[in-house]
């Protein structure tokens, strides 16, 4: 008999890499959700017939695209989709067993929820857990918010316990964000913050769950490290342009309002300060004028990150190569463990 319940589609893409891919796939055969009111999908620009040949026998739907950009993938994944809700994840991210049941209870319980976001564990690149935390103790008090979004203390809120960041720990209600398609489609990057900025504007909820429910695996390709310093530079700031560009993109949406024009300009001024603080040839005015709008979004968000943001560009205005070289041994660190 078909269960009443709503069914849930996990999105998952791939660019290239195939390492971790069915490892991913298996963190949702493991759900304790019953695999029927589950559907997977795989969106990848790669064939692969050990790959293929598993994903055919699991039952799960796999798409092979030329598409280069993630949002092009992820815009192929939701179109497809056949779920009330969305969940979404990284080839090289992997689900805890009762992540999708924590995020189906919290849809079914909140028939106005458009958008949920979860925290994270950290892995190391063997999928060692690097901080094994008591998953039910953040489940207690998740953050509820009635959007749109109107007030700076909210989204002051959201910006301080991440609720924009990272696509793995995202899960959506389908119908709310359906029409936003197209502009997903040609967003080549953050569209963690994409969707968290069109959230905003919906009229609905936004629930922020403090449980670990997705294990987020450091590695070489999510840190951006490498054995040449100039190449890990020229890779940090690649990165940030191309979220410049995404997040100046999302100005164009018929939805924006007044706080989510704020939230912008405030992400123009953070990858702005992060793609300079990697730019050792940036002048020192330069760095100066980026410091001031950065202590002028503190003042505004209460968000400590663009206070840490402004302690490093006053040492960059020192010393440009030791803040870099600071946060390199940092990152390695991470992935060391």
């Amino acid at each position: 008999m078909k269960s009443e319940l709503p069914l849930i589609s996990v999105v998952i893409t791939a660019h290239d890499r195939k390492k971790y891919l069915i490892n991913a796939v298996n963190s949702i055969l493991a759900q304790t959700l019953s695999r029927d009111i589950i559907e997977i999908i795989v969106v990848k620009n790669f064939k692969d017939q050990k790959i293929d040949e598993y994903l055919g026998r699991e039952g799960i739907k796999n798409i092979f695209t030329e598409e280069n950009s993630f949002g092009a993938k992820l815009a192929i994944g939701m179109k497809v989709s056949r779920g009330d809700i969305i969940s979404f994840l990284d080839d090289d991210d992997s689900f805890t067993n009762n992540k999708l049941e924590v995020v189906l209870r919290n849809f079914k319980d909140n028939a106005d929820l458009n958008y949920f976001h979860n925290s994270i564990q950290e892995m190391n690149e063997e999928g060692f857990t690097v901080r094994n935390m008591d998953i039910k103790k953040y489940q207690e008090h998740p953050i509820v918010l009635r959007s749109p979004i109107e007030d700076l203390s909210s989204l002051s809120k959201l910006s301080k316990f991440r609720g924009d960041w990272y696509m793995s720990c995202i899960s959506i209600r389908r119908n709310s964000f359906i029409s936003f398609i197209d502009f997903i489609g040609s967003t080549s990057a953050s569209l963690d913050r994409i969707l968290f900025i069109i959230s905003l504007n919906l009229t609905g909820k936004i629930i922020l769950e403090k449980g670990k429910l997705t294990r987020y695996r450091m590695h070489q390709s999510t840190t951006g490290i490498s054995s040449e310093f100039d190449d890990y530079c020229n890779k940090k700031k690649a990165f940030f342009r191309r979220t410049l560009n995404s997040i100046k993109a999302a100005e164009s949406l018929p939805v924006i309002n007044n706080i989510s024009k704020q939230y912008i300009a405030f992400q123009k001024v953070h990858n702005e300060a992060n793609n300079m603080l990697y730019d050792v040839n940036s002048e020192r005015l330069h760095r100066a004028g980026i410091f001031v709008s950065c202590m002028r979004v503190y003042c505004k968000l209460k968000d400590r990150i663009y206070l840490l943001i402004s302690f490093f560009i006053l040492l960059s205005i020192i010393s440009p190569r030791t803040v870099i070289f600071m946060h390199y041994l940092y990152q390695n660190s991470r992935i060391s463990f």
